[in-house]
C-alpha cells in the first residue's frame, strides 16, 4: 500500500502549481514515510540556517507535493527500510526515473536561476535516476550531497560531496568525499561543520 501510495504521490506532484522564484533550494532525501514526507525539525532548522537571504526554501520533502510544519521522523527501523527501497527503485525500476523527474522538473520549471539541492543518503540516487529527463532550461541546478548513496551525477551540474567518517553507507554506496566531518550517517541535520561547509558552498554558488 505504501509503494502505491508514493509511485501515485510522484506522479501527481508535477501538476501541483509552485511560485516561480529566481532562486530555490530543497532537501531530497529517501522518505523515511513513504505516504508523506515532513521534514523532520532538524532538517527545516538545517535549511533556516543554511538558506542564501531571499531564497525560497522548499518547506516538505521529496516529491515536493505538500509544503507543512516539520514532523518527527518514522521510528528507526521504518525510516531504514523505507530509505533502503527507494534506493532499490532508483537504481533500477522502469517508470521510477521518470516518476522522480516529473517532481523534479516541477521545481525547475519554477525556478528562473539556480536551484540547489540538499542530496542526503538515497536522494542522489533518486536524482541521478531523473537525471536524464530533467530540463532544466535557463537555471543552474547544484547538488550538494550529505552522506550521499550514489554515483557523481553524468552531467556537468554543481556537485559537492560532504561525508562523516563512520558514514559506512555513503562510503560504501558513495562517491569520493570533497569534505569529511566527524560524525556518521545521522549527524548530518545537527552537525555544525555540516551547516558551514554547505553555507560556504551556497555563497559561492551566490558570489
Amino acid at each position: 500500500m505504501s509503494k502505491r501510495i508514493h509511485f501515485a504521490r510522484m506522479a501527481s506532484a508535477a501538476e501541483k502549481p509552485i511560485e516561480r522564484a529566481p532562486q530555490r533550494i530543497a532537501i531530497l532525501t529517501g522518505q523515511s514515510m513513504l505516504t508523506r514526507s515532513p521534514l523532520s525539525p532538524r532538517q527545516a532548522a538545517f535549511l533556516d540556517a543554511v538558506a542564501p537571504p531571499g531564497w525560497v526554501k522548499v518547506g516538505g520533502g521529496f516529491p515536493f507535493d505538500a509544503d507543512g510544519p516539520p514532523d518527527a521522523p518514522a521510528p528507526f527501523a521504518q525510516a531504514a527500510v523505507s530509505s533502503i527501497r527507494q534506493y532499490l527503485w532508483a537504481s533500477g525500476r522502469r517508470g521510477y526515473d521518470r516518476l522522480a523527474a516529473g517532481a523534479l522538473n516541477r521545481l525547475l520549471f519554477a525556478t528562473a536561476e539556480h536551484l540547489v539541492l540538499l542530496a542526503g543518503s538515497s536522494g542522489l540516487a533518486i536524482f541521478n535516476a531523473a537525471e536524464p529527463h530533467l530540463e532544466t532550461g535557463e537555471a543552474r541546478v547544484s547538488v550538494i550531497g550529505l552522506g550521499p548513496a550514489g554515483r557523481i551525477p553524468a552531467r556537468p551540474h554543481g556537485f559537492f560531496a560532504i561525508r562523516a567518517r563512520k558514514d559506512r553507507w555513503s562510503q560504501l554506496l558513495g562517491p569520493r568525499a570533497d569534505a569529511l566531518v566527524d560524525g556518521d550517517h545521522y549527524c548530518y541535520w545537527h552537525s555544525d561543520d555540516v551547516r558551514s561547509l554547505v553555507a560556504e558552498q551556497l555563497a559561492r554558488s551566490c558570489a
